[in-house]
């Protein structure tokens, strides 16, 4: 059976645990754990919702645009170079500030996003798209949200990014309970004491 980490916890407290813990945990007194594999996008660091409130032309290259995006509405607009098109004024978009991990569109590879030079014109993070984000069925544009969105609102939480770990548990014949979630958040349950 399919085991949910995050699902998992939902019936029992696992804070502090790994999924490797419960994973061990559950082996050496239940059932075997075949395998605990991490699944979902891997995005870290800060990805938030900003406003484009500014596009102009780059003065160095004709496919890519400068961008100002607004984060809150305290702070300056930070410079972001772009080279998607279906971006407009006013718009919400998802913005990968420097220290940030998304998905390179290309290869799936992981993508981490530094302040960098492009075409002369220092780029202060990255609109993102929908493959960038994790997300199938994008197209190349960046990902619009929605107008009502707040700014700086962490883009992880607003779109259900965060990745999950699947343990592999294999139920034995005699233990029909294992093969739903509640039978075995009461095994972890008792395993763990909590």
């Amino acid at each position: 059976m399919k085991l949910s980490f995050d699902w998992l916890s939902d019936y029992v407290d696992l804070s502090g645990l790994s999924p490797e813990e419960v994973a061990e945990k559950i082996t050496m007194g239940a059932f075997e754990v075949e395998e605990v594999r991490k699944i979902g996008p891997s995005i870290e660091g800060d990805v938030v919702v900003g406003e484009i409130v500014e596009i102009h032309p780059h003065p160095n290259a004709d496919k890519i645009r400068l961008t100002r995006v607004k984060l809150d509405a305290s702070s300056e607009p930070r410079e972001i170079v772009c080279g998607a098109w279906n971006i407009e004024v006013g718009q919400k978009v998802p913005v990968a500030l420097p220290g940030a991990k998304v998905v390179n569109r290309h290869d799936g590879s992981s993508l981490y996003i530094k302040e960098s030079k492009i075409r002369g014109v220092t780029s202060n993070g990255m609109l993102c798209s929908p493959p960038e984000l994790g997300l199938t069925g994008g197209d190349e544009g960046i990902l619009i949200l929605e107008s009502a969105t707040a700014l700086g609102v962490d883009v992880k939480e607003l779109l259900y990014l965060k990745g999950d770990w699947v343990l592999y548990v294999e139920p034995r014949s005699n233990r029909g309970d294992a093969l739903s979630v509640i039978g075995l958040a009461r095994e972890v349950a008792a395993l763990f004491g909590r």
